[in-house]
């Protein structure tokens, strides 16, 4: 049931999108923070629901395409270097993908592949703004929006300092209903406890793992359900 009802929200996001782009940007900031809450009430907290976005944001892109075409000369003369600087993002980012996989293994390739779509997908966003934007009066607008929006998202906040037990509050994989931000990590460091003689000795229920870093672990966790 929590799925349909977010699914009829996705699809009337992609209406207004298509109907006014334009208006359609408010609506992909409003499946931006609701598919958070409805995600950790669907059984098995679909990692797919938090790219969700990505397809309003994506017929935003093929619905304005006309207007960004119109634009992007204008764009292009009084931002004469913001090709040039993309290009460079690009190459560093094929780098650095490419040091993912090179870290963590090719069996880890999805790691490295969804951190260069999520780094690349806000790049037309820069010509989008520009041409989104005709009045100062809609900047103005969209800023309560989202203000409004995001402070009701951020009451979550203090009711889980409170101790307010619920789903939608928390992190997605938390190690302790007490602990929302500390997620398990695990250490390639054996545990070793002390003998009698004051030498080491392995414990041997301990598996270990290649040591990685905290915020891969905590990318794993949360988008990869693993």
């Amino acid at each position: 049931m929590i799925t349909i009802v977010f699914a009829a929200i996705l699809l009337l996001a992609i209406m207004i999108a298509l109907m006014n782009w334009r208006h359609g940007w408010f609506a992909a900031v409003a499946c931006g923070v609701l598919q958070d809450p409805f995600r950790k009430l669907t059984p098995g907290t679909p990692a797919i629901m938090t790219m969700s976005v990505v397809a309003v944001y994506g017929l935003i892109l093929l619905a304005a395409s006309a207007t960004l075409y119109r634009n992007r000369r204008d764009f292009a003369l009084r931002f004469p270097n913001i090709y040039s600087a993309g290009t460079l993002v690009l190459v560093f980012l094929l780098l650095a993908a490419m040091r993912g996989v090179a870290t963590f293994g090719i069996a880890m390739w999805k790691v490295p592949l969804l951190s260069f779509i999520i780094y690349t997908l806000p790049i037309p966003a820069v010509l989008l703004g520009y041409s989104w934007l005709t009045r100062e009066e809609q900047l103005v607008n969209f800023f309560k929006f989202y203000s409004v929006l995001t402070s009701i998202a951020m009451i979550g906040t203090p009711l889980e300092y409170l101790g307010v037990r619920s789903k939608v509050l928390g992190m997605v994989a938390m190690a302790t209903p007490r602990a929302p931000f500390q997620l398990r990590r695990v250490s390639s460091t054996s545990s070793a406890k002390s003998g009698p003689s004051g030498s080491s000795r392995v414990c041997s229920s301990t598996r270990t793992r290649p040591a990685r870093s905290r915020r891969f672990w905590i990318f794993r966790a949360v988008f990869l359900n693993r």
